[in-house]
């Protein structure tokens, strides 16, 4: 049974198996329903852009404009649906992880390792909960894990094909990485001084150069929407991201700094968040004490350290921080991940036991990813876009009328779009801005929206259900209870 054993785990089959399952399980969790961070704002911003509004011009919206653009695209030709957006994430998803793969199975070529290598590498990345939770969603990490692990790939092979544009084409791809993120800018920065260093002496000008032209070329496509809105521009990408993330007292200093602790040692409350940790720092040490590969495996590997690391740091300083602002490090921590388990097979396992080394880290790294399934399918609260489809299914039957939503994946469901400077929920908090300051960016103050909702201006409100204006009667006086859902209330004006 042993010898079995081990003849599947090294065989194709084991491979085929595990691709199905991964695939499988992101498949399915595109469509269970589940949201997470600004996908309301990012699905009513690819919405608006595909009706001609242009964001920045049009309508706050805080993030580049690469992800929605391609979402207006897709929207296009599959319709305005959060279920097809799921699905453009999760191919995406897998087209990063099949990257991903490709790498580690010709980096353990030759070592008897390259088939489990690129299983586990499958495993880690694709049924790790941060990927199945946010990189199937309507978010942008989906876009740039691909488009930074492309980057990544063609760095990597540029120093063995001097007389190739590789650099260049890895430029363009961390390039439209950037205009998608702004998370993700340690990517172009750690891989240019990774190919200067890399590079044949006499080629080094040359990739530094073709680098840095590739990145222009995707910046160079959103110039004229920069130059058209220019203070807009950066108001939305950079003073609300470096002055404003507590918008001015809707969500304090202190719950940002609670929040943004909690995020930060949360890695460290999981066994999927221990393994992605410790497995990596295993993998680097044996590779710097026993040099098990040549120099340039070496250097791709300790890329991916680095990689991981500075984009890990990164995403670590704005505060409040994210879970899914670490997803696209996901990949290369798998990669090491994958080198670590090889490490204690080699050195501490002397090469033996290696059905049970993998089996026991997929028990164990497994677990988070049944529990989370098990969480999804025993609390309602967790089927987001079951209850939004309900809410916009009464606002359709009402007539959409002048609606306000304090959740914006509502407008986008119901087909509804919000009144003008109301695109951005969060935006609205931002009570110290003057109202010509405000005008100017495209956004209606949450104190002009509550007198509009006193004055009866809107005839259909939703609100969360935790919103404190439920419990302020004045307020609502015009307005009654059509249909309480789980996060959500449905008010209509008693005017309509």
């Amino acid at each position: 049974m042993t010898k079995q054993a081990r003849t599947f785990v090294s065989g194709r089959a084991w491979l085929l198996l595990t691709g199905i399952t991964v695939a499988a399980a992101i498949a399915i969790a595109s469509q269970l329903g589940t949201s997470s961070g600004d996908e309301g704002l990012h699905l009513l911003a690819s919405q608006l852009l595909k009706h001609g509004k242009w964001p920045y011009l049009d309508f706050l919206y805080h993030h580049p404009p690469g992800y929605i653009g391609l979402n207006a695209v897709w929207m296009s030709a599959f319709g305005e649906s959060w279920r097809s957006v799921h699905a453009l994430s999760a191919l995406l998803t897998l087209a990063a992880i099949a990257v991903i793969c490709e790498f580690t199975y010709t980096r353990f070529r030759g070592t008897r390792w390259e088939v489990p290598a690129t299983a586990m590498t499958a495993l880690l990345v694709g049924l790790n909960v941060l990927v199945l939770q946010n990189g199937v969603t309507a978010q942008p990490f989906a876009l740039t894990s691909l488009l930074s692990v492309v980057a990544f790939r063609l760095a990597v092979a540029s120093p063995g094909r001097p007389h190739a544009w590789l650099p260049f084409w890895s430029g363009l791809c961390a390039g439209a990485a950037c205009i998608t993120s702004l998370l993700i800018i340690t990517v172009p920065i750690v891989l240019f001084f990774w190919l200067v260093r890399n590079c044949e002496a006499n080629r080094r000008k040359h990739a530094a150069i073709q680098f840095l032209a590739g990145m222009a070329v995707p910046c160079l496509l959103i110039v004229p929407l920069v130059v058209r809105a220019f203070p807009q521009f950066v108001f939305d990408l950079l003073i609300l991201q470096l002055r404003h993330r507590t918008l001015d007292g809707h969500w304090t200093t202190h719950d940002a700094w609670r929040t943004h602790i909690h995020t930060v040692t949360d890695w460290f409350g999981t066994g999927q968040g221990l393994l992605l940790v410790l497995l990596p720092l295993v993998g680097l040490g044996y590779l710097a004490g026993h040099q098990p590969f040549d120099a340039t495996k070496r250097s791709e590997f300790y890329l991916c350290g680095w990689l991981a690391g500075s984009l890990c740091a990164w995403v670590s300083v704005p505060n409040p921080t994210f879970p899914w602002y670490y997803m696209p490090a996901v990949p290369w921590a798998g990669v090491l991940a994958v080198l670590g388990l090889y490490a204690i097979h080699a050195h501490v396992l002397r090469g033996r036991l290696l059905v049970a080394l993998l089996l026991v880290t997929c028990v164990v790294f497994s677990y988070d990813t049944a529990k989370w399934f098990s969480i999804f399918l025993h609390d309602p609260s967790e089927h987001q876009w079951r209850e939004v489809e309900a809410i916009s299914q009464e606002i359709r039957a009402a007539g959409c009328g002048s609606l306000y939503a304090s959740d914006m994946r509502v407008y986008f469901a119901s087909r509804c779009p919000p009144q003008p400077g109301m695109e951005s929920y969060a935006a609205s908090w931002l009570s110290s801005l003057s109202q010509a300051k405000a005008d100017s960016l495209h956004i209606v103050r949450q104190d002009t929206i509550n007198r509009k909702i006193q004055a009866g201006d809107f005839s259909l409100l939703v609100l969360n259900s935790y919103d404190p204006r439920l419990d302020q009667p004045a307020l609502l006086g015009n307005y009654s209870e059509l249909r309480r859902f789980e996060g959500h209330v449905l008010l209509v004006s008693k005017h309509r």
